[in-house]
């Protein structure tokens, strides 16, 4: 038995044949349905031909949509190359830039760059641009797929081509290229004229540097920033207002402890910016344009999430003071400062002599020899918190002030909240096992635990547990699954292997669902019931309706490709899905599609459930 049409390197997909480019027809939907051994039809399915088996396909070119109903891929051609939409071929070419084949997030353009001697051609929304040469970032789109840029030479200059603008031509325009804001309103680009350095935001030329480094946007594109250097200056640069210069602009410990060369501290909204900036022996605290100081030193700048606060430490006189909002706290340096979600609550950690202590809104916790980073973490609603400390050789997970049971090893699982909710999640190990914290609980010791996953509201949680003697079970809710369902504290029985993309719940975490390879074969279990036993069931495709109602799956038996529905089979002469690029995409409770192949075609394949 062979597995090779789920994988991706397996290329080409049993290929019978292939078409060249005058058999390319226009393409019509065929559709089809079938009806269970009552009479009573339960699908309808609707093909389309979306590409063709060709064995000059370039393997590695394919590429999908992100709503997974369009293709593309590079065929080769007598002499040359030519791209292949949808099953359409394109203008050839003697060559094109590799990887440089992509659609837009939004899935409705496609752009790439082909090559002539001596020539590079942009592709767009087949309008064909042509350059002396085209920059290896290729095509971009902005993240909403509205816009789209590339970087061209003409003669010995470059030039940014923005939504089919081009710009001013300039010596060059180094990496990072075109860059997008999120949201794609913003877009910025490094460029170089007469040996200097400078930004271009928006169409409008910034200041002009010796050099210029970091060029990004904020998390929600308010703001663009990047670092010049002018002479021995240093300038931090904010939507084109160059704020220096300074002698240093030194990467410095941010609120979440992580250094970087990014100067900049921003808040999590991505609202405000802040930076920390030296002249001589001063050091200064610059937030949205507003410095203040000097100081003889700065240890940290913090900005909340939301930017309505504002924390940085400073030496003052004879010691530090933290400053919170404009009020000085003095005290000793805090360490792993944290915020809440909607940056009500505040928690750091205070040195004592050589122990450490978690303060939070003013409130001291237990003394500790150390407490790890990243320090407090708190609950998505900020009614909850936890850290991780350690006392002698052992460790403690403290949630909301009580300690778990004591560890000396923690697991491959990190602490963390679950998402949305104010449970708690870890691993710990205890000899050659592992075993799984959920709320403080400490649950069975395994060999090894994986992918455990929580209902979407919290409540329900799921994961796959090794056995010691090799063999594998599901865990749903504190409850032990193998082959024949719910397990008995002495129940032998296991799987030899559970899906890696499973267990996972319905949207609606009422159903749970997983795959397994059992004895005879390997089958989808739903809901604690072994399905029908197949040859391979396809993990990434296994997934349930958005309400929840339904089940699909791709597998293979007897040699046969098929669909699952709610354990409804259809076969239509399929020789195969393509594992990664063809995951099952739903568009609406009782609609779904993945990309197959029927050699020599490449089939978009709807299915509509009845």
């Amino acid at each position: 038995m062979t597995r090779m049409w789920f994988l991706l390197s397996a290329f080409p997909w049993f290929l019978t044949g292939s078409l060249g480019a005058a058999q390319v027809p226009a393409f019509k939907p065929e559709a089809f349905e079938r009806a269970d051994e009552t009479g009573r039809v339960r699908v309808r399915v609707t093909e389309t031909i979306i590409g063709f088996d060709d064995p000059g396909m370039v393997a590695d070119s394919v590429q999908p949509s992100a709503d997974g109903r369009r293709l593309a891929y590079v065929t080769l051609e007598s002499g040359g190359v030519a791209v292949v939409v949808d099953g359409v071929k394109g203008e050839a070419f003697e060559g094109y830039a590799s990887g440089s084949l992509v659609f837009s997030p939004d899935s409705k353009r496609v752009g790439y760059v082909g090559t002539r001697p001596g020539r590079q051609y942009v592709v767009i929304d087949d309008k064909v641009h042509e350059y002396d040469g085209v920059s290896k970032q290729g095509v971009v789109f902005s993240p909403d797929g509205a816009r789209v840029g590339w970087i061209a030479a003409r003669g010995a200059n470059q030039i940014a081509v923005i939504d089919g603008q081009e710009s001013s031509p300039y010596d060059g325009i180094p990496a990072p290229g075109i860059v997008f804001a999120p949201g794609g309103k913003r877009v910025a680009f490094h460029a170089t004229s007469g040996g200097k350095h400078l930004v271009v935001l928006d169409g409008e030329e910034g200041p002009l540097f010796d050099a210029v480094a970091g060029l990004h946007f904020t998390a929600g594109g308010q703001h663009g920033v990047y670092k010049g250097l002018r002479g021995k200056g240093s300038y931090a640069v904010i939507d084109g207002t160059a704020y220096g210069p300074f002698d240093d602009l030194q990467p410095r410990p941010s609120a979440r402890q992580t250094q970087t060369n990014d100067p900049f501290e921003v808040s999590g909204d991505g609202s405000r910016v802040g930076f920390v900036g030296r002249r001589g022996e001063e050091w200064f605290v610059v937030i949205d344009g507003q410095e203040l100081g000097p100081y003889p030193d700065v240890a940290l700048l913090a900005l909340s999430p939301n930017g309505s606060r504002v924390v940085h430490v400073a030496r003052s006189g004879e010691g530090w003071v933290t400053i919170v909002d404009g009020e000085e706290r003095r005290g000793r340096i805090p360490d792993g400062l944290t915020f809440t979600p909607d940056s009500k609550r505040m928690a750091w950690i205070q040195k004592r002599g050589d122990q450490r202590l978690v303060q939070i809104d003013g409130v001291e916790g237990k003394v500790y020899q150390r407490i790890q980073h990243p320090g407090v973490i708190f609950s998505a609603d900020g009614q909850h918190h936890a850290y991780l400390a350690e006392q002698g050789d052992q460790m403690f997970v403290v949630i909301d002030g009580v300690e778990g049971p004591a560890f000396r090893r923690l697991g491959k699982i990190a602490l963390g909240f679950v998402s949305g909710g104010a449970r708690t999640i870890y691993s710990v190990l205890r000899g050659e096992g592992e075993a799984l914290v959920i709320d403080g609980v400490e649950g069975a010791l395994w060999k090894s635990v994986r992918n455990p996953v929580f209902s979407a509201d919290g409540q329900r949680y799921a994961y796959a547990a090794e056995k010691s003697s090799g063999g594998w079970v599901v865990v749903v809710d504190g409850e032990t699954y193998g082959p024949g369902g719910k397990l008995g504290p002495e129940d032998a029985r296991t799987y030899r292997a559970v899906g890696r993309r499973t267990p996972l719940f319905s949207p609606d975490g009422k159903r749970v669902a997983w795959s397994a390879e059992g004895e005879g074969g390997q089958m989808a279990v739903v809901d604690g019931q072994d399905g029908r036993l197949n040859e391979i069931v396809m993990a990434s495709t296994l997934s349930f309706s958005p309400d929840g109602r339904h089940v699909v799956f791709a597998c293979q038996r007897e040699g046969k490709r098929r669909l699952s529905v709610d354990g409804f089979e259809i076969d239509n002469g399929w020789d195969g899905f393509r594992q990664q690029l063809d995951d099952l995409v739903w568009h609406g409770p009782e609609r779904f599609s993945l990309r197959g192949l029927r050699a020599p075609r490449y089939l978009l394949i709807a299915v509509e459930i009845l």
